[in-house]
């Protein structure tokens, strides 16, 4: 089973996370079952075995990415998935697992520098925003399921910032951020091979 029993959460992950970001499920020609967008979340879940509010909270951080870069497109969905769900599990679980793990989480499609970077860019592109409280996950969690449901084939709603954040977000609206957002998470960096 290439979902690993995690079917609906990882191709609800998938449909919201390719709706925000107009990123393609299948980044690559090659090795498409590794890299395809639904099979990769199913695996980091699987692997790490987080409850579905982890998941949840992951996917809040990527709608708070979204809301303060809200013109980015085409990044990948697999760095944000795995950045983010690295995140939210660090903050809401007593134990988390090191940057080490994580790599091979995401199946080693990523250099371990790749995902300490990755950490950091994304702690500054949430502004440190990564506080998520229980309401917010559970009011979140209740909006995709409803929204986002395996069944369900769209058009899809765009989420306005405040449903996610407590504090005002800073929303960076320049071309210039927007663009470097764009190339620093493109679906190409899926096929750069990590320094051995």
């Amino acid at each position: 089973d290439p979902y690993y029993g995690k079917r609906d959460i990882a191709e609800l992950s998938a449909k919201f996370i390719t709706h925000l970001f107009q990123c393609h499920p299948f980044p690559s020609r090659t090795h498409w079952q590794r890299t395809y967008l639904p099979f990769f979340i199913a695996y980091a879940v699987r692997c790490t075995e987080l409850t579905d509010e982890i998941v949840y909270a992951a996917l809040v951080l990527i709608q708070r990415i979204k809301g303060r870069f809200p013109t980015t497109k085409r990044s990948s969905g697999h760095k944000l998935f795995i950045g983010c769900l690295m995140l939210a599990s660090k903050f809401l679980c007593d134990e988390a697992y090191h940057n080490k793990a994580w790599r091979k989480i995401a199946r080693n499609v990523y250099a371990l520098t790749e995902i300490n970077q990755l950490e950091r860019d994304l702690c500054r592109y949430l502004e440190w925003d990564i506080t998520i409280d229980s309401a917010t996950i559970y009011n979140f969690a209740a909006l995709l399921n409803r929204d986002f449901a395996p069944d369900s084939k769209g058009p899809y709603p765009t989420y306005p910032i405040d449903t996610v954040a407590k504090r005002e977000a800073h929303i960076h609206v320049t071309t210039k951020a927007n663009q470097y957002i764009a190339k620093r998470y493109t679906d190409d960096e899926l096929y750069t091979p990590p320094p051995s």
